[in-house]
C-alpha cells in the first residue's frame, strides 16, 4: 500500500473551503508575496489555490501542521509561476537572437556598436541592401496572394 492510498481524506464543503479562505488568506498572501515580491502576483496566487481547492473533492487529514501545509503550498505555487514566466523569456529571447544571427549571417541586417551608453543590448542592427530586396520581394508576393485571396472569395 503506498503512502497515498494509507493516507486519510475527507470532504470539504464550499462553505468549509470559504471558511479556510476566510481564515488562511493573509497567510497565502504573505507566502506568495514573499516569493514573488509583487501584490497582484501574490493575490492571483491565493486566488488560484482557492479555486484549485474548490475543485479538489477530497482533502488529506492534516492534523500536525495545517498552517504549514498551506504555507508550502502557496510558496510552490508562486515558485512555479516564477518558473512559468522565466521560461517564456528565455524562449522569447532565444527565439530573437537566434533570428537576429540568421539574418546577420544571411548578410540580410548588418549590426554595428551601439553609440548610445543606454541602448542595453549595445547593437544597433540595420537592414542591409539585399535585406530590403528581399523586404520588398516578400511584401510585392504577400500583396500578391492576398489579391488572389480576395479574388477566390
Amino acid at each position: 500500500m503506498t503512502a497515498s492510498q494509507s493516507q486519510k481524506t475527507r470532504t470539504l464543503s464550499e462553505q468549509e473551503i470559504e471558511q479556510l479562505f476566510v481564515d488562511h488568506y493573509d497567510l497565502l498572501y504573505a507566502a506568495a508575496k514573499s516569493v514573488t515580491d509583487n501584490k497582484h502576483d501574490a493575490e492571483d496566487i491565493v486566488q488560484t489555490l482557492f479555486l484549485k481547492f474548490v475543485g479538489q473533492k477530497f482533502w488529506p487529514e492534516i492534523t500536525t501542521n495545517f498552517k504549514g501545509y498551506l504555507y508550502r503550498v502557496a510558496v510552490n505555487e508562486a515558485r512555479g509561476m516564477i518558473r512559468s514566466r522565466n521560461r517564456l523569456k528565455e524562449i522569447d529571447t532565444g527565439a530573437v537572437f537566434v533570428s537576429l544571427d540568421r539574418l546577420e549571417r544571411g548578410g540580410l541586417i548588418s549590426a554595428r556598436p551601439s553609440e548610445r551608453p543606454e541602448d542595453e543590448s549595445n547593437l544597433v542592427f540595420s537592414v542591409t541592401p539585399e535585406g530590403e530586396r528581399m523586404l520588398r520581394e516578400v511584401r510585392s508576393a504577400a500583396k500578391q496572394l492576398m489579391e488572389a485571396l480576395n479574388d477566390f472569395a
